[in-house]
């Protein structure tokens, strides 16, 4: 997959690393780069090869939301064609979304600095989120006459409760890596000089475990607030079934047996 102006792309034996590289503009996201993410990470996730997805920002911050810069250009003469590629910019986002979601792919997101609106999004989206305890979070769009996007509206409230999420996206306070971890929006938090450590650690003990067993427990994770109690249980019984089934498992229940 090539690298474009916007990000930068590796491989790392079955782990896909996708830095946003728009350092001068703190990874602002543009409705360009907003297309050309979603693209990627639908040609990531067709990659066999990649298990883990790392996603990290160049510079100083994570992702400091979606390119106001870019809206503000726009304003003297909001024309049809300008409009249309915002209005893509937020479409190919809640796209991208879907696709964290239903993918076997396993996004880490690993978050310093900023991260703010689309970019808190982002780090929200992803399946384990770990934050410098410093970084800044915050939903900002109220101030500047837009609302949350990419499902945030449905899983904020499930995080952190349907009082906590108003005060976060009404008022658009900032708040720390540590809060975020602390309320539950984020996987955890750790000091700065600490956290790629610790983001390597973690891809590596998901890389350890069986990819089949991971991408069952994922998808199941994602549905289980969402349907009934019973068929939650009906779910966990036809992954267990095909699990048990699966040469992986006879395989990596013997080397644990003999280990």
């Amino acid at each position: 997959m090539a690298t474009t102006d916007n990000y930068a792309y590796e491989t790392d034996g079955n782990i896909g690393r996708l830095t946003l590289d728009r350092p001068d503009v703190l990874n602002a996201i543009s409705g360009e780069f907003a297309v050309e993410l979603e693209s990627a990470f639908r040609d990531i996730d067709a990659d066999d090869d990649i298990s883990i997805l790392h996603l990290t920002g160049r510079g100083d911050s994570f992702c400091s939301g979606f390119d106001i810069g870019e809206l503000e250009d726009d304003l003297s003469g909001m024309s049809y064609e300008n409009y249309e590629r915002h209005v893509d910019g937020i479409v190919a986002l809640q796209n991208l979304s879907r696709m964290i979601r239903d993918a076997d792919t396993v996004v880490v997101a690993e978050v310093t600095g900023n991260a703010l609106g689309a970019g808190l999004e982002l780090a929200v989206i992803s399946d384990i989120a770990i934050a410098a305890d410093d970084a800044r979070f915050g939903f900002p769009e109220t101030n500047v006459g837009l609302s949350i996007t990419n499902g945030v509206t449905n899983l904020l409230p499930r995080a952190v409760g349907l009082q906590r999420a108003k005060l976060l996206t009404l008022t658009g306070e900032y708040f720390s890596g540590r809060d975020a971890a602390d309320m539950g929006l984020i996987a955890e938090s750790v000091p700065e000089a600490e956290l790629s450590e610790r983001v390597e650690t973690v891809i590596e003990s998901v890389l350890s475990n069986s990819g089949s067993a991971v991408a069952a427990t994922k998808a199941l994770l994602n549905c289980g607030s969402e349907v009934r109690y019973e068929e939650s249980l009906e779910r966990e019984h036809v992954a267990g079934s095909e699990l048990l089934r699966s040469e992986e498992y006879k395989r990596m229940v013997r080397e644990f047996v003999t280990d």
